[in-house]
């Protein structure tokens, strides 16, 4: 992403987004473009959150307590480069 996320910030799927989850992971198809992501199993929970509209906080608090050994500064730094990742193909928005 381009700027810094705020503890507070909310991000949402992106209405063109179809997702579906098969075993551990999950399936997007960005229905502007045509094209398929896939998700591991951190990426699925991510974007289960992402659903919601969790704010960027809660999904960092999940993460630390869902994966054990996993600091708070690893998931920061994760979570920061997906949902860039995710943004910068179109896949989700700011709330």
């Amino acid at each position: 992403m381009n700027m810094t996320l705020r503890d507070d910030q909310r991000l949402r799927v992106r209405s063109e987004v179809l997702s579906r989850e098969l075993d551990d992971e999950t399936v997007l198809l960005d229905l502007a473009s045509g094209t398929y992501f896939g998700l591991n199993e951190v990426g699925a929970s991510v974007w289960a959150m992402l659903k919601e509209e969790a704010s960027v906080a809660e999904m960092r608090e999940a993460i630390v307590q869902a994966y054990d050994g996993v600091t708070l500064e690893t998931a920061a730094k994760d979570l920061e480069h997906l949902l860039g990742d995710l943004e910068r193909r179109g896949l989700i928005e700011l709330v």
